[in-house]
């Protein structure tokens, strides 16, 4: 299995990936104040950390289907809230061979949804 995949997947892209964890700070009634890991949530969505790209405050997450589609989530820390974007896609093979990485955009897309940070881990575990 290749590096930042989730069992039972195939990375056949071979992306790059990361192991940086955020921490998110929540609060519980039995156990105090605790410390939510962005990357524990996504992982349990099928998503792996991916170094694709980097961008100031956030983290990039992939997760590959068994169709071929490969799905990146950007979780970046904007002030007090948390930008969510989402995007599906198909990596371009032509005549059978995966060309160099060139994707196409494939369904749809969450784009600048903005969250605030205590919110996150339930709007994540409704949407993924």
């Amino acid at each position: 299995m290749a590096s930042g995949t989730c069992p039972g997947t195939i990375n056949p892209l071979n992306l790059p990936t990361h192991s940086t964890i955020h921490g998110l700070a929540g609060a519980d009634a039995n156990r105090g104040l605790w410390t939510l890991k962005l990357s524990d949530v996504v992982a349990n969505h099928g998503f792996a950390p991916c170094n694709l790209a980097r961008i100031e405050d956030a983290l990039l997450y992939q997760r590959e289907h068994h169709d071929g589609i490969v799905e990146l989530l950007c979780v970046q820390k904007i002030g007090t809230e948390m930008r969510v974007d989402r995007q599906p896609l198909i990596p371009l093979v032509v005549d059978g061979q995966l060309t160099t990485p060139v994707f196409l955009p494939v369904g749809n897309a969450v784009s600048d949804q903005r969250i605030p940070r205590d919110r996150l881990e339930d709007y994540l575990n409704t949407t993924l």
